[in-house]
């Protein structure tokens, strides 16, 4: 009988043992604040894409900060599409 594979905490202090510990949510939180948006800003855009009569009715369009992009062109092509 198979059996599914479970999934494993990986500890890596232990592997890295004699290393300084490096806390990398300080070090990398300050650069995701220069790109990502806040948690409530993602909410409100999408809670204002889903209930806008602006936005009724689009769909295959990228929705960027708040404004539609154009999808890539490519992205569009059936054939391109089915091979991938």
């Amino acid at each position: 009988m198979l059996k599914a594979p479970s999934a494993r905490i990986v500890d890596l202090s232990s592997a890295m043992e004699g290393y300084a510990h490096i806390d990398f949510e300080a070090i990398f939180s300050p650069i995701m604040r220069l790109f990502a948006s806040s948690p409530e800003v993602g909410a409100n855009r999408i809670l204002f894409l889903a209930t806008s009569k602006e936005y009724e009715g689009v769909s295959v369009k990228l929705i960027y900060e708040d404004y539609v992009k154009e999808s890539n062109p490519e992205a569009l092509d059936e054939n391109i599409v089915n091979r991938v």
